[in-house]
């Protein structure tokens, strides 16, 4: 390991608002309790699709005994089956209903609240549009409500390229999209619509996380944001995080820490640590730990601290102030 050019304290900020959000919580709690060998031996139980972006966590509940699914036409007549925290479609929940399976629904309250609105606009005649990542299970399952009158907008670009549409337009939100790329397109949607209704759905834990990482990526020499290469919510903190602080790292797993921090070029006196929504808090603590080795190692003091503009703490003051 290479030792830092300075002496200087290393400050590792970790942001307050890290670790599960409220939804991915309940999905994998549930998932916990109903693999219990009681329950699990007595009627096998399926995820369809991973039941969030986490391979570290899909793996535990695997080895618990649950059957990951990525088609509803594999799982058995009558079985028990998990509906992620992403939401499914109506078509696909049809599908299950006439297999007879035992649906077990984990979808984020926030996406059941984009359902109802898109499923009440297309019974109304609206057309919708949702800003997001095509091809995320999320606004798949979004769509289906939408009866084949919807867009899908992912860039203030894509804008330009809609049909002429006039009135009788609402828009909605991935719940895990970047804030300011909403705010973009809708204000280039608003010049161009006559009659358009903007529902601001993008979860408030995403917005209080990505406002939180801006804030500690201003004062940070490096970030490191935990999670998923196949998260949606995580790719959109590097984005955010790397705007303001370039030496911003994506950090899947702990053994990764070192050598981000031995390949620095320039002298390190404040580490920024934050999460996805689909990390969970043992993989945290692994990483704040290897940082802290690695400094420790390399003689050097580090005090770690939580970021002290955040409101609310999503995870346990665990670690002491100093090492």
């Amino acid at each position: 390991m290479t030792p830092q050019n300075t002496f200087q304290p290393i400050r590792l900020i970790l942001a307050r608002r890290a670790g599960f959000c409220r939804g991915v919580n309940r999905a994998v709690s549930e998932a916990y309790r109903l693999s219990e060998p009681e329950l699990i031996s007595a009627l096998p139980l399926y995820m369809y699709g991973e039941i969030i972006h986490n391979s570290g966590v899909v793996n535990a509940l695997l080895e618990r005994g649950i059957v990951l699914a990525h088609d509803i036409g594999s799982i058995p007549q009558g079985a028990r089956v998990l509906i992620r925290a992403h939401g499914i479609s109506p078509q696909e929940r049809s599908q299950m209903q006439r297999r007879d399976l035992e649906i077990i629904d984990c979808t984020c309250g926030y996406v059941h609240r984009i359902h109802l609105l898109v499923r009440e606009a297309a019974h109304a005649g609206k057309t919708v549009i949702i800003v997001g990542n095509p091809n995320h299970p999320e606004v798949r399952g979004i769509s289906g409500e939408a009866d084949d009158r919807f867009y899908i907008l992912s860039d203030p670009e894509e804008v330009d390229l809609l049909p002429p549409l006039e009135k009788n337009v609402i828009v909605v939100a991935q719940t895990t999209w970047s804030v300011e790329k909403f705010r973009q397109i809708c204000k280039k949607l608003e010049k161009m619509i006559t009659t358009i209704e903007i529902f601001d759905t993008i979860c408030s834990a995403t917005l209080a996380r990505q406002e939180e990482v801006a804030e500690i990526a201003h004062s940070a020499d490096l970030m490191m944001i935990i999670g998923a290469a196949n998260s949606s919510n995580t790719l959109k903190l590097v984005d955010l995080s790397r705007a303001v602080c370039p030496k911003t790292y994506l950090v899947q797993n702990p053994s990764e820490v070192e050598g981000i921090l031995a390949n620095s070029e320039h002298p390190i006196s404040v580490i920024g640590l934050s999460s996805g929504a689909s990390a969970p808090e043992d993989l945290i603590d692994s990483v704040r730990q290897r940082i802290i080795d690695y400094y420790t190692a390399n003689r050097r003091k580090i005090s770690c601290e939580y970021n002290k503009q955040a409101k609310s703490n999503m995870i346990g003051n665990r670690f002491r102030n100093t090492y």
